[in-house]
């Protein structure tokens, strides 16, 4: 029996046995799961002792900063393999649209990896290699890109490879349009969750309002999301490099800031507009994060602390673009409304703070 479905076994008794203790029973459940991700680093590391063995979070973003340098780093280590590890099956097409590791494995167990928090400084080979945010080494890091550029270590002005999408993709989205009866051409997809970011400042009901008055103006609407709040309206849940196919017709994306914004931005993207949140909330980072690191991305610029913070978040810095919509969010849906239109019809708007193209 594998160690994991033994463990998930164990933990079930140690539940009903343990019911009213529950410091016991998160010992118990903490040595098992270090007893597992130690024997998932053993095995690996054996299977491929003189190879590069990566492992990421597995947000779409994440994949994108680590899989789209990875023909770099081979330049720089060509006598070496490079085995991608996932805990998301689905992903394993994404992943290797990028043409670049020799092996990708797949196994729902590797999970309990992305508990681990380490001091990732330096890759090496015959090791399970967290390029997880943020780089915690000496070197310099200006956005948030850098993270990964410096985990890999590489030069911060390393060449970037898309994920190569083919015929297939695109007829995977053709028969999509055909599915929703939707013309490309004036089709407009919703993006309005995230991870990274809190996309719970704007409510459901702005996105339904947006939808709505989309729809009056004579455009398609698609939403990328699987709220059921937006039944009603049309939805796709395409894998990510049909996604990509479908995303290149269509006449625009609206998107809350997300790891799919990276990706779409990093393939060339252009009619893309990034929504972020008024103080750039973020979900998953802590006090040390914001002010031990990412603060100190910008420390010589003499910009103001908010300043800094978007600078790193923003696409058009990371991508070293001039032409995606960013628009950070005031806490007036109406305006924003106003404001996703007037950019979607091609009308002119007002540049002022909420509106940023770097």
């Amino acid at each position: 029996m594998k160690i994991a479905e033994r463990n998930k076994i164990i933990k079930r008794i140690i539940n009903l046995l343990f019911f009213f203790n529950k410091s016991l029973r998160k010992k118990i459940r903490t040595e098992l799961d270090f007893e597992l991700i130690k024997s998932i680093n053993n095995e690996i590391s054996e299977s491929y002792p003189n190879d590069y063995i990566i492992f990421s979070r597995n947000g779409v973003g994440d994949i994108y900063f680590v899989a789209s340098l990875l023909k770099e780093f081979k330049q720089k280590h060509k006598n070496r393999k490079i085995i991608y590890l996932t805990d998301k099956p689905k992903l394993v097409k994404f992943i290797s649209s990028f043409k670049a590791a020799d092996i990708i494995i797949a196994d729902t167990d590797f999970k309990i990896l992305q508990a681990i928090s380490p001091l990732q400084k330096k890759i090496e080979p015959g090791k399970i290699n967290y390029l997880f945010f943020p780089y915690r080494g000496t070197k310099k890091n200006f956005v948030f890109a850098d993270s990964y550029t410096n985990l890999l270590d590489l030069d911060l002005q390393a060449n970037r490879t898309a994920p190569v999408i083919t015929n297939e993709n695109f007829e995977n989205a053709n028969l999509e349009f055909k599915k929703l009866n939707c013309n490309p051409n004036r089709t407009i997809i919703l993006i309005p969750e995230a991870v990274m970011f809190d996309y719970r400042v704007l409510s459901s009901k702005f996105w339904i309002s947006l939808a709505n008055k989309l729809l009056s103006e004579g455009f398609d609407v698609v939403f990328n999301s699987n709220n059921k709040v937006f039944k009603k309206y049309s939805s796709t849940f395409l894998e990510m490099t049909d996604f990509l196919a479908f995303c290149q017709q269509v006449k625009h994306i609206v998107s809350f800031r997300s790891g799919i914004c990276d990706v779409l931005a990093g393939v060339g993207i252009n009619n893309l507009t990034a929504i972020y949140p008024p103080n750039l909330e973020v979900i998953w980072a802590n006090k040390f994060v914001f002010d031990n690191l990412l603060n100190k991305y910008h420390e010589q610029t003499g910009l103001t602390e908010f300043e800094n913070i978007f600078n790193i978040y923003s696409l058009n810095c990371n991508f070293h673009r001039n032409n995606i919509n960013e628009i950070i969010y005031e806490n007036n849906e109406n305006k924003l409304i106003t404001k996703i239109l007037a950019i979607i019809k091609g009308n002119k708007i007002d540049t002022n703070k909420e509106v940023i193209y770097n």
